[in-house]
């Protein structure tokens, strides 16, 4: 499901010359932004169809993050090095 989330949201979205996947695995996604908001960065065009269905694809509080198959803020960092999947640092 993960990987099917991140063509139809992401890629759907988000130009791509705004985000850069660095790493993925199994639940996890993790990609650098060209913004500090993803909301900054979504595609002018899209953005009434983004506001109407963003909360089918992120979790934005502490409720829908019980909610699986959303995609969750978990790190919020300035920068990553990424070796493979689960070894990793930021900072």
């Amino acid at each position: 499901m993960l990987s099917t989330s991140y063509h139809d949201f992401l890629d759907h979205f988000i130009e791509r010359q705004d985000f850069e996947l660095i790493q993925m695995d199994t639940d996890s996604l993790y990609f650098a932004l060209s913004a500090n908001k993803l909301e900054d960065v979504v595609k002018p065009e899209l953005r009434a169809q983004f506001d109407n269905c963003k909360n089918d694809w992120l979790a934005w509080d502490t409720w829908s993050n019980r909610t699986p198959g959303l995609f969750m803020l978990v790190f919020d960092e300035h920068r990553v090095i990424a070796l493979c999947s689960k070894c990793y640092f930021l900072d």
